[in-house]
């Protein structure tokens, strides 16, 4: 016999979890112990629920799946804003909220934690708006519940809520027969027949053909299946702003970023002329599209996802992007028709004088490798991301849908618990986004990770200046020493504080030389300098406050 809790570590072990993120509290204080004491999955502590919410999905994002520890109430709601992100950019997050025993459930009475009205569903209530499903465990379905909660994740790909009573988590369970039958969505094989036929007809007569590769490539983890496909078709591709890193961008066939009207000419000119556009897994949403300002005939247009397909405004029920990647890769089609030809314009580069936004893609490109995750915090960091290259394994990972700002910092301690030595995180943020979840550095230094963060000191919200309040005092934030930062929480780092260019590319070769420490850069910058992609971003957005 096994606990419920060991039940559940053996689960989340087929995920592929190895460390769970959280922060201890008397109603799931028993799970932690066990999972203090586990062999095969290690505790995360974090300073707060909001920033172990943030650092699984970081983690998630990495590894496939993340999971969340917190306690009842108090410590299940801190980590809602995080949990809502993750379902609004389906990353995959399995939340456990440890709950009062259920024979204090039964009395009803007010209990600390608890809203002293007797409910104790009310906040399961609340996480069935942001999870695609949640559970409440007991001594009867427990192990059911669990496995039902575990088929759900990995096939839908959102976060999961489990409300775990202390007293369920210790009671004792008969251990898995056998692992999960953890597949991927299978079509209907006559649904899957009728989409193919359709794609295969119109592709087959196609002058010009582009695929358009997804955030859900990187959700279900079938990058190497997409390469294989393409490699063997030769079609051209992109990527939306939300996907960029999903597959090598020095290959051949990569025709840049796709993002409506911040697109380059030739890439918008391809993708929106093509004979036919193959989506797989894009979310077509306000930041991807730049105020949907793609233009994408809807007859043209096979949009895939992992359990359904869009054709001429028909939606095809289980159909899997999946079985339509491998049809494709068995077919005997070999994409013959146009490439555009892309020119990419050269990165403003200076060597000396003051430091701007416009010169700062150019400098962090420097510091991509094969194997970086660079992470980009909402604000202006985020609009400069597009102007980075990925090649090899190195991705980018930014929370454009929900824009939560603050999230990049302990998604930063996720990725980089995630990475385990095979690859290192940079973090590209604002003084504003840091004041929020700082206390993720603190927990960096705990765990011994070395993540790059440059922090770009613009005194305050940069981008809300941009949108409303330029002179506002409700924009600015009070200074703080950020270099001292790491001996405040009593760690060890590379620090630097740079004012001109000179001093950013020594900052950035000396980091480079510290590869075994957390090594944090502060760029001094105008509050008022605004990126180009974000100028551009709000013009297309709205025409008239472009010309404020």
């Amino acid at each position: 016999m096994i606990t419920v809790a060991e039940y559940l570590f053996r689960r989340l072990q087929e995920l592929g979890i190895e460390d769970i993120f959280g922060v201890p509290g008397d109603y799931n204080l028993s799970f932690v112990d066990m999972l203090e004491n586990h062999k095969n999955i290690n505790w995360i502590g974090n300073c707060n629920e909001l920033n172990a919410s943030y650092s699984a999905d970081g983690y998630a994002r990495v590894k496939g799946f993340g999971a969340v520890i917190t306690t009842y109430g108090v410590g299940e709601l801190s980590a809602l804003n995080g949990i809502a992100g993750a379902f609004s950019e389906q990353v995959p997050i399995v939340h456990i909220a440890g709950g009062p025993a259920l024979h204090k459930q039964d009395l009803r009475r007010k209990i600390h934690h608890s809203l002293g009205n007797g409910d104790f569903n009310c906040f399961e209530n609340i996480y069935k708006n942001v999870c695609h499903t949640t559970a409440s465990l007991n001594f009867y379905n427990a192990c059911d519940e669990i496995d039902r909660v575990i088929l759900d994740i990995w096939k839908y790909r959102y976060p999961v809520y489990i409300l775990l009573p202390e007293d369920v988590a210790t009671y004792l369970v008969l251990p898995p027969k056998k692992p999960l039958d953890l597949a991927l969505p299978i079509s209907d094989e006559a649904q899957l027949s009728t989409v193919y036929e359709k794609l295969k007809g119109q592709l087959s007569s196609a002058n010009k053909a582009c695929v358009i590769l997804g955030e859900e490539i990187n959700r279900y983890q079938i990058n190497d299946q997409l390469v294989k496909m393409l490699e063997k078709t030769q079609l051209p591709f992109v990527t939306v702003w939300g996907s960029k890193g999903v597959i090598d961008e020095s290959n051949k066939n990569y025709c840049g970023l796709y993002r409506g009207a911040m697109s380059s000419a030739e890439t918008r000119s391809f993708v929106e002329n093509a004979d036919i556009v193959l989506a797989f897994g894009v979310s077509w949403d306000e930041i991807n599209t730049v105020g949907f300002s793609h233009n994408i005939a809807k007859e043209r247009l096979y949009d895939f996802h992992s359990c359904e397909t869009i054709i001429h405004d028909r939606t095809y029920h289980e159909t899997s992007m999946f079985n339509v990647i491998d049809l494709i890769s068995k077919d005997n089609y070999i994409y013959e028709g146009l490439h555009p030809t892309i020119t990419t314009d050269s990165l403003p580069n200076p060597l000396t004088g003051e430091i701007l936004q416009k010169h700062l893609p150019s400098v962090f490109n420097s510091l991509i490798t094969d194997s970086t995750v660079l992470l980009s915090e909402t604000g202006t960091s985020l609009f400069n991301s597009g102007e980075y290259t990925f090649t090899g394994n190195s991705k980018l990972i930014i929370g454009k849908m929900w824009a939560s700002i603050g999230y990049a910092t302990p998604a930063t301690l996720g990725v980089s618990i995630a990475l385990k030595g095979q690859g290192r995180a940079i973090l590209i943020t604002g003084d504003g986004a840091l004041q929020m979840t700082v206390q993720s550095i603190s927990t960096m230094l705990n765990k011994h990770v070395n993540p790059i963060i440059i922090i770009i000191n613009n005194h305050g919200y940069t981008i809300e200046r941009m949108f409303h309040g330029k002179h506002a005092s409700y924009n600015d934030v009070q200074e703080w020493d950020y270099t001292a930062l790491p001996a405040t929480f009593g760690g060890d780092a590379y620090t630097e504080k740079v004012f001109t260019m000179e001093e950013l590319y020594s900052a950035i070769a000396k980091v480079q030389n510290h590869h075994d420490k957390l090594c944090l850069i502060e760029i001094m910058m105008d509050k008022y300098d605004q990126p180009q992609p974000l100028l551009s971003f709000v013009a297309a957005l709205n025409p008239d406050k472009s010309k404020d």
